[in-house]
């Protein structure tokens, strides 16, 4: 390792005072361990755990009777969910209630309009002095295929293990601590936007900490709060394992991704989202069970929202109404955080730094204006070249080998293989970038226009997601502090304190944010976020330290092809078996079948087809289709309650939808030919999303009931209306030469459809 930034241009190497600075690397790597460890979740607290404490072994125990068999919302197997659930409540001493309503779909921008008649399980400790209430959230329901054993068996043992520690510590909270499991999320956050809508609670703040999953282990993250957060963090901050970052909700609010807190925060409550975001391969299908549910895990999960409504419930609710946002991020031991007011600052003053650096630098003719323009631009290339290529080598193996890419997030059983070719593809492709820039513009220009192309970077950040700046802010910040130092100093233990305290954010937070990734992070996210920190520390960190050894692009070259070899030695098996999507839907009137696949899946030779017939749920989604034999089911049924005109002209049609083979969903789907000006469902008015294809209504009724669902539609026009009727349930078992999957393969989404045309 050489130094050479307080030398002149034309003065040696400079080695033997490089080799002087040999701990800082070591210091920085160790900072990295310290942080990969210090993420970890703790050890799970046994079933003879203090009765006053949080034990994942005792909410384990709820959690194998809660994922018993998939429980989809509208099925037999959900009510006896709600069913346990209640019981557990009242065995604890409560008061549960089942609140009945009709929630709807709010996601706006998609053809679909959903209702769902759902049961909310509601149990309350009244407060003693109550400022507002504070509100424990998960939802019962499954995926349609999945036990759902984290997704969200974990949050609602979460929530009943910690409604026994307050029972068992026989201490009532000043606010109103209110218990509640909602309905219906997995299809459309349901069950919450019920909940907010029957909501009578006037005048006083409540706050909603939800508990989610994505995966069945790592680490349970706080991924996002609502707006006006500083408080509340605050708040989390206390808690005995808080694992959350203010990043995770800046790009969630890019993404198309909801949670019931959306529901809540659209309510105008305040609230955090936490979930459990390991082993992603598991969600959504029959491998979130029990058995891969981590303890660990679910020990973060429940011991933090305990601590934290233990907390907020003795806490002046009105004191969190703030209009601040606060930045945050794990440190080992420690949550920081600070007001995003200052991300500005903080961004401006470290390309301010940097400037100061390159004048110190350039006065000293260590480096020239050109250079330093051609090293931050430059910088540029490493970084969305690794990028590419990172994504570029996972779309190969996806390619070659379509079952790694094959679950709901896109994840292999073992994605440490690959996330770690991506990561030494980046250390190639950045390897061999810095020594091309180390030989034509010098160590210094690499070195200043890193850290300024950081900087350039974080002060657009810092005004539009300063939730997510701070990955960019605080590293450039130290690297420039870095580079002045040692720009001004000859003194080699100086340089050394001043690169490892300068360098360290960029260790901690880019080091220990890859190292983390591996064990926790789904491929197809974490891949561009593992090359994009990757080609940052390397900007950053590799002139200050003089890192450019010459063989390392070769290496790591080397090391590539080896981790993707060693990728494909690992292959499926029936703990670790190959997922697929595999639907069925059968036509009524004509008497035909079809076997319905993801493109990517293909039954038969034959070129992807549109859906919107037989699958309209799913729009224009191109799927491939082969012959199926028909089932003996009897088609969903439409009643003509009411059938009246207003004096403007308008028809209004009711009707009562029924699915007589007890299907959990039914879809009404209105041709184009008549406009649909209004849609309720039981009492409430549905929100009509945008009109596409052959249908001008697309409404999906999750958990119509046994006896129907009423459904009222006003109309536009004179004709005739035309509509399909198609109900939907979740098991094959009733198609004809239907033969389970062998043990190494599962059906994530084992859709039975059937439809019948109506002219009324």
């Amino acid at each position: 390792m050489g130094l050479h930034l307080g030398k002149r241009v034309d003065e040696g190497t400079g080695h033997s005072r490089g080799r002087a600075l040999w701990p800082v690397p070591a210091v920085l790597l160790a900072l990295i361990a310290l942080a990969v460890l210090d993420a970890r979740p703790p050890r799970p607290a046994p079933a003879h755990a203090p009765r006053t404490e949080f034990s994942a072994a005792r909410a384990h125990e709820q959690v194998r009777a809660i994922s018993a068999e998939p429980h989809p919302s509208g099925t037999a197997a959900n009510e006896r969910v709600r069913d346990h659930v209640v019981r557990r409540l009242a065995r604890l001493g409560l008061r549960p209630e089942v609140r009945r309503g009709v929630g709807r779909l709010q996601v706006s921008g998609q053809p679909l309009t959903g209702a769902a008649q759902v049961d909310n399980i509601v149990a309350t400790i009244p407060g003693t002095d109550p400022t507002g209430r504070v509100i424990l959230a998960a939802h019962y329901d499954s995926a349609a295929a999945s036990p759902g054993a984290a997704d969200d068996g974990a949050g609602v043992a979460t929530l009943l293990e910690t409604a026994r520690v307050w029972q068992e510590t026989a201490r009532r909270p000043r606010n109103d601590l209110v218990f509640l499991f909602t309905d219906a999320e997995e299809p459309g956050l349901y069950g919450a936007e019920a909940f907010v809508h029957q909501d009578r609670y006037p005048g006083k703040p409540t706050v909603v900490l939800n508990q989610e999953a994505r995966g069945s282990g790592g680490a349970a993250l706080m991924f996002r709060t609502s707006p006006g957060n500083a408080g509340l963090v605050e708040a989390f901050a206390g808690v005995p394992h808080p694992a959350g970052d203010s990043s995770t909700g800046a790009l969630f609010s890019l993404l198309p991704n909801d949670t019931d807190l959306s529901s809540f925060t659209r309510g105008g409550f305040k609230g955090m989202d936490t979930a459990l975001v390991g082993a992603g391969a598991h969600y959504h299908s029959a491998l979130d069970n029990a058995e891969n549910l981590d303890l660990p895990s679910l020990q973060q999960m429940g011991a933090n929202a305990t601590a934290l409504s233990q907390s907020l419930a003795r806490t002046d609710l009105a004191d969190l109404n703030s209009r601040s946002d606060a930045v945050y991020f794990p440190i080992p031991g420690l949550l920081v955080r600070y007001p995003a007011a200052w991300e500005p600052v903080l961004a401006l003053g470290a390309l301010g730094l940097t400037v100061l650096w390159a004048v110190l630098a350039r006065r000293r003719r260590l480096l020239t204006m050109p250079a330093l323009a051609g090293a931050t631009a430059g910088g540029l290339v490493p970084m969305i070249g690794s990028v590419a290529a990172g994504l570029g080598l996972w779309a190969a193996v996806a390619a070659i080998r379509p079952a790694d890419a094959a679950s709901a997030v896109g994840e292999p059983y073992r994605p440490a293989w690959l996330l770690g070719a991506v990561l030494a593809l980046a250390i190639a492709i950045n390897g061999g970038w810095y020594a091309l820039v180390r030989r034509r513009l010098g160590v210094a220009a690499a070195a200043v226009g890193g850290a300024g192309l950081t900087a350039l970077i974080a002060v657009p950040l810092a005004f539009t997601l300063p939730g997510l700046s701070y990955l960019f802010t605080l590293p450039a910040l130290g690297a420039a502090a870095a580079g002045v130092a040692v720009t001004l100093t000859d003194r080699t233990a100086v340089r050394a304190a001043a690169l490892t305290v300068g360098l360290a954010p960029a260790a901690v937070l880019w080091g220990g944010g890859i190292a983390s990734a591996f064990p926790t992070g789904g491929v197809s996210e974490t891949v561009p976020l593992i090359a994009l920190m990757l080609s940052l520390a390397a900007l950053v960190a590799a002139p200050l330290l003089d890192t450019g050894a010459r063989r390392t692009p070769l290496a790591a070259t080397v090391l590539t092809c080896a981790l993707v070899a060693g990728h494909f030695t690992t292959g499926f098996d029936a703990r670790r078996p190959t997922q697929t999507m595999l639907a069925y839907a059968l036509d009524a009137d004509r008497q035909t079948a079809t076997w319905f696949a993801p493109a990517q899946h293909p039954l038969a030779p034959g070129a992807p087809r549109p859906t919107d017939d037989l699958l309209p749920w799913r729009g224009n989604e191109r799927m491939r289709t082969g012959p199926a034999r028909p089932a003996a089911l009897r088609p969903p049924t439409a009643a003509v309650l009411d059938d009246s005109r207003t004096p403007d002209g308008t028809r209004v049609l009711r009707l009562r939808l029924n699915s007589v083979r007890g299907a959990p969903t039914i879809g009404l789907f209105v041709d184009a030919a008549t406009t649909v000006r209004s849609a309720r469902v039981g009492n409430r008015d549905m929100l009509l999303n945008k009109r596409e294809g052959r249908w001008d209504l697309r409404l999906q009724v999750i958990n119509p009931g046994k006896a129907g669902v009423e459904v009222t539609l006003r109309l536009q026009g004179s004709g005739r209306l035309r509509f399909r009727l198609t109900d939907l349930s979740y098991d094959l078992r009733a198609v004809p030469g239907y033969r389970p999957p062998p043990s190494t393969t599962i059906n994530r989404y084992p859709e039975l459809s059937v439809s019948r045309d109506y002219t009324v």
